[in-house]
């Protein structure tokens, strides 16, 4: 199914995130999880992330049109909030 949507995608020149939620799925689709490739660390039960101090890496996600996220049933909706938020300041 995700090679399915992923060409569609790239038929249509759209760019696109492919992540994970975990470590194994990431490994099936040849891809990294939510944490690795957003850089989202949680410490006291928040999260922060990394890529607002990469400028040239907060440049490449403000280019991303779709995120794909596999196994999302696995990501809590804390976490969930949190990378929309995060896309929301990176899209302004």
């Amino acid at each position: 199914m995700i090679n399915l949507i992923t060409n569609d995608l790239k038929d249509k020149r759209l760019k696109y995130l492919l992540l994970a939620s975990i470590g194994v799925a990431a490994a099936n689709i040849k891809e990294k999880t939510i944490h690795s490739a957003l850089r989202i660390q949680e410490s006291s039960s928040r999260f922060q992330t990394l890529v607002f101090h990469d400028h040239e890496y907060f440049k490449t996600l403000k280019n991303i049109n779709i995120l794909i996220i596999d196994k999302i049933s696995m990501v809590s909706a804390a976490l969930f909030s949190f990378i929309s938020n995060m896309f929301s300041i990176i899209q302004q």
